[in-house]
């Protein structure tokens, strides 16, 4: 036999002729082995898809029993003594094998305490305005007259022909030319235009008395910051999101209080930082009969510390009322009804008409005398029935709430105090303090510890009245644990909200915080609280908590602070403001102080009118000035006897005092209607010191729809040496509604005769 060469030709020959043959034998190869192995396999009987899931579900009872550890306490491989492994902070299910086989399950971290943010970016700044508060005084406009009543008196030649006939005593005109003529006489109503642009609290959204709320012109200062909610949200989420006992609704940021302190700056030097904050928060706010509307957008109003706005009128407060760098509220546009008012229904009118919708969002911030809740009195009557129309940009409802576990949409929440009582030439310094509610203390639980409690204080032992008020007023942050499952608690969501997934939200369960789940640092520093008998009252209590702080040298020591509380312990009762809570609440550092130098604020008011040139002679090619020009102004001043802006018609000249008694129309501030006050003093002790423009501007027409002349310049020397440019055209609007000129008509020229109705003409067609 011959064998075959082995050689390149060959090799490929063989498996261009075999190739099919040997993956063949290779395939039967494996499948054999493949058999052979899964015959050899262990064979589980007993193990079914069904048998599976019952395995499943017993393994999640026993890891969400509240017993599981002593289930398995003995099973388990100890590594330290027990006392030791539970307060150890770092704790690792892997540091204790189990008999058989199993993986390391990851422990929930304990509840650290989170990083505190202050207030940033303060903004004092100083005001004068007229705001309501609340005083038991006699209203000073009941013995006026209505301006539309009174016989107003004019310098024309007409005068007889245009006055108002008094409805006491005379019929009304019944002529249409007639009662055209005297709808121009001005002063006897505020105008529309007037009545719309009118700024500050407003009649008819907000509930006032004339018998005991009184305008009082006060210098103040407004003081704004901001405090980033956002990261100091995710600096909670951080520390909480992952321990125990987490629970969204309160380990979140709660903002509790905001600590006011005040220094007075006298000759460069400092005063000691004085506590203003309850006279601020609640001694100022009980004299509020009513909150202004809100300016600051929804996003960044909190409750808490975004302060109420006073009941300022006739003053546009949102230059100071809001931070610089924040957006302002948009107010809804104006709606058709408000279009229909009338200039008669600014007059008289049941001008305290208010509903629900009315009242303002503090809620019981706002209270009189002392009332919780916040409810304003009966609301007063006018003297009339017509119903005075309200723009719906004074339209203050409250704003929606967040929900607790959501981001906070803006970065920044806003500050925001008044301070009334900030006397003229001084320069004050203010500071803030924020008190937020301690995440790793359940007030219930350490009320029903402490020693107050044990003496039969006002601790855990509350009433359930007492305990559905703070449930209530605390946005519900409480209502669990005093044993009412509502509000924000499990049952409200249910299944019902989803998220922004559309996925229904994780449903979490309150427990109580034990001193296992806290950090080793959390205990220390809650440790160092302590509380003492106040010296100068037994029956009172001072409570100081401890915060970590850095010194210079990198170490870490602690600062006690005094938790704040009213000046008298009957104030307790009937506070705005949870003292008790702050006992369980942790302070921020104290923010960057703002300074600020209180002037004296203008007490009087000068518009430019038109001015009259003085007439001209001509000698030769010459022309020289006969007379001097004169200037109308309407001049005002705040009435402490009115408790109202007193304007007046002024025709003035160089180097004249506008010092003069005159019979004047004025607005009460309470409800917008116009008085006539007879030989009234208006003293502003301003002095015009030159007039210029008025000239007649020659356009070249033959004939002119309407006169041109120069705008009027009046250069006057104020009461507190400064000088004021005022020009006829920028003071326009000032200038009518001083003087409650009624809104210009857009016709020019000629009058234009009215058209026949369109009825006259169907009954003409018939005679």
């Amino acid at each position: 036999m011959k064998l075959p060469k082995l050689n390149k030709q060959t090799l490929g020959t063989f498996f261009l002729h075999h190739t099919e043959k040997l993956i063949i034998a290779l395939a039967l190869a494996l499948m054999g082995l493949f058999f052979w192995n899964g015959y050899q396999t262990e064979v589980f009987d007993d193990t079914t898809p069904q048998r599976l899931g019952q395995l499943a579900d017993q393994a999640n009872q026993h890891i969400v029993a509240s017993d599981s550890w002593t289930q398995i306490k003995d099973a388990r491989l100890r590594v330290e003594v027990a006392e030791t492994i539970e307060m150890d902070e770092g704790i690792d299910a892997s540091d204790f094998p189990m008999a058989v086989t199993s993986a390391a399950v990851k422990s929930l971290e304990p509840r650290k305490d989170p990083k505190l943010r202050p207030a940033t970016d303060l903004v004092a700044k100083q005001f004068t305005a007229p705001i309501f508060l609340a005083f038991k005084a006699r209203d000073p406009f009941e013995d006026l007259p209505f301006a539309s009543e009174a016989d107003l008196e004019d310098e024309d030649d007409d005068r007889d022909a245009r006055r108002r006939p008094n409805r006491r005593t005379t019929r009304r005109p019944t002529d249409r030319k007639e009662q055209k003529e005297e709808a121009k006489i001005p002063g006897e109503f505020m105008p529309l235009v007037s009545h719309h642009l009118t700024a500050g609290v407003r009649p008819g959204a907000t509930r006032l008395n004339a018998r005991t709320d009184v305008p009082i012109l006060l210098d103040g200062v407004a003081v704004t910051g901001l405090v980033d909610v956002k990261q100091q949200f995710a600096d909670f989420q951080n520390s909480f999101s992952f321990g125990s006992g987490y629970f969204p609704e309160r380990d979140r940021p709660i903002y509790r209080y905001v600590q006011v302190e005040r220094a007075e700056v006298v000759n460069g030097k400092q005063s000691e930082w004085q506590d203003v904050s309850e006279r601020l928060h609640e001694g100022q706010s009980r004299r509020y009969p009513a909150a202004a509307p809100e300016v600051v957008a929804p996003d960044n109003f909190d409750e808490v510390l975004t302060g109420i706005i006073p009941p300022i009128t006739l003053v546009d407060y949102q230059d100071f009322s809001l931070h610089p760098s924040l957006e302002a509220r948009e107010f809804p546009k104006l709606g058709e009804e408000e279009e229909e008012l009338s200039d008669g229904a600014g007059q008289t009118g049941e001008i305290f008409n208010g509903g629900d919708d009315d009242l303002d969002g503090v809620g019981r911030r706002v209270g009189r005398g002392g009332q919780r809740g916040g409810r304003s009195r009966q609301m007063a009557r006018s003297r009339s029935n017509v119903q005075v129309g309200r723009r719906a940009g004074s339209d203050r409802r409250p704003y929606q709430e967040t929900e607790p576990d959501e981001e906070p949409s803006a970065v920044h929440k806003m500050i925001r105090f008044y301070d009334l009582q900030a006397a003229p030439g001084r320069t004050y310094k203010y500071r803030v303090r924020l008190w937020l509610a301690d995440a790793n203390q359940d007030p219930d639980e350490a009320l029903a510890k402490s020693s107050r409690n044990r003496r039969g204080g006002r601790g855990g032992d509350m009433d359930m009245d007492r305990g559905m008020d703070m449930g209530m007023d605390m946005g519900m942050d409480m209502g669990m644990d005093m044993g009412m499952d509502i509000g924000r608690g499990t049952g409200r969501r249910g299944g019902r909200d989803l998220g922004p997934d559309g996925k229904p939200k994780k449903v979490y369960q309150k427990i109580p915080i034990t001193d296992k789940m806290k950090s080793p640092a959390a205990r220390e520093r809650l440790s160092k609280a302590r509380e003492e008998v106040d010296p100068d009252d037994p029956d009172r209590m001072i409570y100081y908590v401890s915060e970590p702080r850095i010194d210079a040298d990198g170490n870490k020591t602690y600062e006690e602070i005094q938790v704040p509380r009213p000046a008298k312990a009957s104030d307790l009762e009937d506070s705005m403001i949870e003292w008790e809570l702050l006992r369980f609440c942790r302070p921020t550092e104290w923010s960057e102080p703002v300074s600020v130098e209180i002037t004296t604020g203008s007490r009087t008011e000068v518009a430019a009118g038109s001015v009259t040139p003085a007439g001209e002679d001509r000698v030769g090619e010459t022309t020289i000035p006969d007379g001097e020009p004169v200037a109308n102004l309407a001049v005002g001043m705040w009435s402490k006897a009115f408790h109202a802006f007193v304007p007046a018609m002024k025709e003035a000249r160089r180097g004249e005092l506008m010092s003069f008694t005159s019979d004047v129309n004025l607005l009460n501030p309470l409800n917008w209607v116009v008085y006539r006050a007879a030989a009234t003093e208006i003293d502003t002790n301003v002095v015009v010191v030159d007039a210029m423009g008025g000239q007649e501007v020659d356009t070249g027409r033959s004939k002119e729809l309407m006169e041109y002349r120069m705008p009027g310049e009046v250069l006057v020397l104020t009461n507190d040496g400064q000088f004021h440019v005022h020009n006829s055209f920028e003071d326009q609007a000032d200038y009518r509604k001083s003087l409650f000129i009624h809104d210009e008509t857009n016709e020019v020229g000629e009058e234009k005769k009215p058209k026949r109705d369109s009825r006259d003409r169907e009954r003409n067609r018939f005679r």
